[in-house]
């Protein structure tokens, strides 16, 4: 699974055209996290919030929409890759589609198709389908020789909007007072943290990956949003004595909302 994802994406380096600008990486930070107190998901005094969290789900839509994608290696050594395609969201069942392809040709070199528990992959490589539970995607660095985890569902939960799924079919727990709900999953934690315009961040950390991520929505604000920030920082260090940084950004561009056809979703 992992070397079909490292080819595809390095198609992505030598083909994709350079549609996003280089990112700030001071632009965005984990949120400070202090003294909280969360209370069980099920515990009666967390209604109102969750009933405004259901709102922000329900202003979720299908659509259809040009998609790009550009992941920048911060240090130790700077490089980056592009890719360009298509994604689509049935609401009606959760699922997420993205179609990777290169900007001079335009030939499709890797699909992807996810609802909240599995993701899909089909690559021009071998033309074989591969499948693994929702969770992060290891893509190929080019410029390391190393992996990249790409941690898929913090994407995933900011296109679709699909967090009562994932709150209630999981250890969660709830803090009112400061808007963030916390998600435990095997190793991972996720934390959602929310304003009164929807979701504003999101993180991530793996204590058995030794990897933490982070995203937030740029710009104007927008459901589904339409470009979103990803800082992913390993505690593992290098040889150099560096921590890793890398930053992906994704870009949703002349979005339509409308249902797209159930057969989009097949490989």
């Amino acid at each position: 699974m992992k070397k079909i994802l490292y080819s595809s994406l390095l198609l992505a380096f030598f083909f994709g055209c350079e549609t996003l600008q280089t990112p700030d990486e001071q632009a965005i930070d984990f949120v400070e996290k202090g003294q909280v107190r969360f209370l069980k998901f099920s515990d009666k005094r967390n209604k109102k919030f969750l009933d405004e969290i259901q709102g922000f789900q329900n202003q979720h839509e299908s659509f259809i929409a040009n998609f790009s994608i550009r992941i920048d290696t911060i240090s130790p050594k700077k490089d980056n890759f592009n890719a360009d395609g298509k994604i689509w969201f049935l609401k009606e069942t959760g699922q997420v589609k993205i179609q990777l392809m290169d900007s001079f040709f335009g030939l499709v070199f890797s699909e992807v198709v996810a609802n909240s528990e599995q993701i899909i992959v089909k690559t021009s490589q071998d033309q074989q389908i591969h499948s693994q539970r929702m969770g992060d995607l290891v893509v190929y660095d080019p410029g390391r020789k190393k992996p990249i985890t790409i941690p898929f569902p913090v994407i995933y939960y900011y296109i679709t909007g699909e967090y009562s799924k994932e709150f209630q079919g999981n250890p969660s727990f709830v803090s009112s007072e400061t808007r963030r709900v916390q998600v435990k999953k095997q190793d991972d934690l996720f934390e959602y943290f929310f304003d009164v315009d929807g979701l504003s961040a999101l993180e991530w950390s793996s204590t058995k990956k030794s990897v933490k991520a982070v995203s937030k929505p740029v710009g104007k604000r927008s459901i589904p949003t339409e470009a979103l920030l990803t800082k992913i920082l390993e505690s593992e260090v290098d040889s150099e004595n560096e921590k890793v940084q890398v930053i992906i950004q994704t870009k949703l561009r002349s979005i339509q909302k409308k249902n797209p056809s159930v057969s989009v979703f097949v490989l």
